[in-house]
C-alpha cells in the first residue's frame, strides 16, 4: 500500500504518438523485432531512448527504417547503406528526401519527342555508332521517319549538360573521345 503523501521521483511515460516500443515499431514498419535489432547492431539504426528498462523509438527511427527498406528495394546492400549513412550527418530524413528527390524525376516523367534535325542541332552530327550507343543507354528511342522519343527528358538534359562540358572527338578509328572544356550551362528547353 502506498502512502498518499509520499513523494516519488518516477518518470511517467505518457502515450506519445511518436514514441513506441520495439514491438510497436516492428508492427508499424511491418518488420520483425529481430531485423530491427540486427539493423541496430550493424550501426544502421541509432539506439532508442531508454526510460526505465524500456527503449522508445521515435519518428527518426521510422524515417531511417524507411530509408533502409527503400534502398534495399533499389538494390543497395546493407554495407553500402551504412557507408552512405556514415558519410552523411546521419539524418535519415535528409537522406530519404535526397533519395526520393533523386529517383522521382525518373519515375513519373512524360516522354518528349524530337526530330533528327533537332537532335543534330543539339548534339552535332551523330554517326551510326554514337546514335546506337544513345539508344542502348536509353537516352532516345527511334520511332521512324527521323523522329525519336526521349523517355527521360531529365536524363537527356543531363547528357546535354555533360556534353556541354566535353568536346567530343572522333579518334579516327570509329571511337569517340572527350576533352574537358569550361562548363557552360545549356539553355533551358522551351516549355510546351
Amino acid at each position: 500500500m502506498l502512502h498518499e503523501n509520499a513523494a516519488y521521483n518516477v518518470d511517467v511515460v505518457t502515450e506519445q504518438p511518436d514514441r513506441m516500443t520495439i514491438e510497436e515499431l516492428a508492427g508499424r514498419m511491418q518488420m520483425t523485432v529481430r531485423n530491427i535489432r540486427a539493423h541496430q547492431s550493424r550501426g544502421l539504426l541509432p539506439p532508442p531512448e531508454i526510460r526505465g528498462r524500456t527503449g522508445y523509438y521515435g519518428a527518426e527511427h521510422v524515417t531511417r527504417l524507411e530509408l533502409i527498406s527503400e534502398m534495399q528495394a533499389d538494390g543497395f546492400n546493407l554495407q553500402a547503406i551504412k557507408r552512405l549513412i556514415d558519410v552523411s550527418d546521419g539524418s535519415g530524413e535528409e537522406l530519404l528526401g535526397f533519395k526520393r528527390a533523386l529517383m522521382a524525376p525518373f519515375e513519373e516523367e512524360i516522354p518528349e519527342f524530337i526530330e533528327q534535325a533537332d537532335l543534330n542541332e543539339r548534339w552535332g552530327a551523330l554517326d551510326g555508332k554514337l546514335l546506337a550507343k544513345a539508344q542502348r543507354l536509353g537516352l532516345i528511342r527511334p520511332l521512324g521517319a527521323g523522329r525519336y522519343e526521349v523517355p527521360s527528358p531529365t536524363l537527356y538534359r543531363a547528357g546535354e549538360e555533360l556534353l556541354a562540358t566535353q568536346e567530343l572527338r572522333d579518334d579516327g578509328q570509329g571511337r569517340h573521345t572527350t576533352t574537358r572544356r569550361e562548363w557552360r550551362p545549356w539553355p533551358a528547353a522551351p516549355s510546351a
